[in-house]
């Protein structure tokens, strides 16, 4: 079995992620998207794949790391450009801080944390 490892942006609710719920509030800018996916480096934009409103980053395949750095500066740039969130393998928000503290909260609320 083949591990990956991605990186989620996109605009989903903080609280319900650890649910696997990533509903969109609303789709990423197209534009904005165009114009970050032509100034990735070579061998980057195979790693990044559009899934209904939000993007998915691969960095890692068969538990190697390919281009972990690159794609994570993609990740925050994108999030802050677009005030959306990063979420590690559809369960971890990491970025910004307020999304991170919002799904402590709903963890802690539901005594998962």
């Amino acid at each position: 079995m083949s591990l990956t490892i991605y990186t989620l942006v996109g605009h989903f609710d903080p609280r319900r992620v650890h649910k696997r719920d990533l509903s969109v509030a609303r789709p990423l800018d197209k534009e904005r998207l165009d114009t970050l996916l032509a100034e990735l480096p070579a061998g980057v934009t195979g790693l990044v794949h559009a899934r209904g409103g939000y993007l998915q980053l691969r960095w890692a395949q068969g538990g190697w790391p390919v281009l972990p750095r690159a794609v994570r500066d993609l990740a925050r740039r994108l999030a802050s450009e677009e005030g959306c969130i990063v979420v590690e393998n559809g369960l971890r928000v990491t970025y910004p801080p307020e999304a991170y503290r919002a799904q402590q909260e709903a963890l802690e609320a539901e005594g998962i944390a």
